[in-house]
């Protein structure tokens, strides 16, 4: 998997191929950036109660490999931690 990160001066809409995408959310990037709806929920799994991070943002929940990859983005952008040591600005 490699993820891809595009400026566009305006967005209409995406075509998604159902086959490959379940569903895409627009989340302004200060937002992330800030570190707003940052937190943990369990995760049953194996037989063990897990706690894992997540964003909880407009009723959608990013978490796993996709929160990962916000992280390794925001990180890149402002060098202020990733996952639950993201700190907020100023």
């Amino acid at each position: 998997m490699r993820p891809f990160v595009y400026r566009v001066p305006r967005f209409d809409a995406f075509t998604l191929q159902r086959d490959e995408v379940a569903s895409t959310h627009l989340f302004p990037l200060h937002r992330l950036l800030l570190g707003d709806g940052r937190g943990t929920f369990p995760y049953p799994y194996a037989g063990r109660d897990w706690t894992l991070p997540c964003v909880d943002l407009d009723g959608v929940r990013l978490w796993g490999l996709t929160l990962r990859i916000v992280d390794d983005l925001l990180d890149r952008m402002d060098g202020d931690g990733i996952g639950l040591d993201r700190r907020a600005a100023g």
